[in-house]
């Protein structure tokens, strides 16, 4: 598992702001076979709703940090943020693809989404 503590320049720039951080409109779940984190629900309105995350995507990097083997709480102090700034997620979303006999297969898109954190 990995920990992951706020940089020096994150607590600067929520000192700064004097705002409490605010998320993206996620709910997550953990897929704990592939110990990857995956979109539970989107929240309508959100910063998450308004880039176009779907349940079932699932979050391999936030910024340029790799969260594979991250928790809800291990990811929440990289999501979360100053109301208004981005975020920048790379995520894997399964689309249902042509398989061999007619048959549906998931197909891994990899994608880059740019969220901006709301109240």
């Amino acid at each position: 598992a990995y920990t992951r503590m706020k940089t020096e320049k994150m607590n600067k720039d929520m000192i700064k702001t004097k705002e409490a951080p605010v998320g993206i409109g996620v709910v997550w779940e953990l897929k704990k076979k592939k110990q990857v984190l995956a979109v539970f629900k989107v929240v309508e309105g959100g910063g998450a709703h308004r880039a176009g995350l779907l349940p079932g995507d699932r979050l391999l990097f936030v910024d340029d940090t790799p969260v594979l083997g991250f928790n809800q709480e291990e990811i929440r102090p990289l999501i979360m943020g100053p109301e208004g700034s981005q975020v920048i997620l790379r995520i894997h979303r399964p689309t249902p693809g042509p398989g061999p006999d007619g048959w549906k297969n998931l197909i891994m898109e990899e994608m880059l989404v740019r969220v901006t954190r709301r109240a």
